[in-house]
């Protein structure tokens, strides 16, 4: 009542404010560049502490890293900004995001490459053709006896996906990106070279079986850094 009469407001609008402040504090996570820092960030602990009782403080702050154009920082005098809107049109949402999560590693800034962005889009391009050729035998696939280059292909496949699931859960994706777009693409290179070599020792049905489960391994990988292709 006191209150009411001091700020001239009603009891009932005291009430809601409290009950609207009391919903979303204490604040469970701040997130800002690393820039604020050594202002807007420290001030805003000092103000909390100085006015709220420490149920009310801040749970937690994530500062994060910057995003480089080319290890430079991106400014408008230097003219090397890129609108978003104008990089997923050049390059794909997909090559866009893939291009700037290789570059990223924990405790530091991410480096955007736009060299690095046009070589991820052929990438992506030459993965897609690869895709439809392989799609285009799953008809044919059967079971059978897997001959050496089979077991060997199976192998790699089962232990790269072993590795990727390591760093993802390590948050290392680069890494993760690595084995999934070229680690595997060598040996699926190298398994079909031994295709040409010796096309009789192998059943066509089996090796569309085994093309399919890598290339099905591949794109569930692949999945959360390109999720449109």
């Amino acid at each position: 009542n006191n209150i009411a009469e001091s700020s001239q407001l009603s009891v009932d609008i005291l009430n809601e404010m409290k009950k609207e402040f009391e919903y979303f504090y204490p604040l469970d996570s701040r997130h800002s560049g690393r820039d604020l820092i050594p202002n807007h960030l420290t001030f805003f602990i000092f103000n909390h502490a100085a006015i709220f009782p420490r149920k009310y403080w801040p749970k937690q702050i994530v500062v994060n890293g910057s995003v480089l154009m080319e290890g430079k920082k991106m400014s408008k005098s230097l003219g090397n900004i890129i609108p978003l809107r104008e990089a997923v049109a050049e390059y794909g949402a997909d090559a866009l995001r893939i291009s700037i999560l290789a570059t990223a590693g924990l405790l530091q800034d991410v480096d955007f490459s736009i060299e690095l962005a046009k070589s991820i889009k052929v990438k992506l391009e030459k993965f897609y053709q690869w895709a439809i050729e392989v799609l285009k035998l799953k008809d044919e696939a059967c079971d059978g006896d897997l001959t050496l280059e089979d077991k060997w292909l199976s192998s790699k496949l089962h232990k790269s996906i072993l590795s990727v699931t390591n760093a993802m859960e390590n948050l290392r994706f680069r890494d993760a990106l690595q084995i999934i777009l070229y680690e595997l693409d060598q040996y699926i290179q190298w398994y079909l070279k031994r295709l040409t070599c010796d096309p009789n020792n192998f059943n066509k049905g089996v090796t569309a079986k085994v093309l399919n489960e890598v290339l099905e391994a591949r794109v569930k990988m692949l999945a959360p850094f390109a999720p449109y292709i």
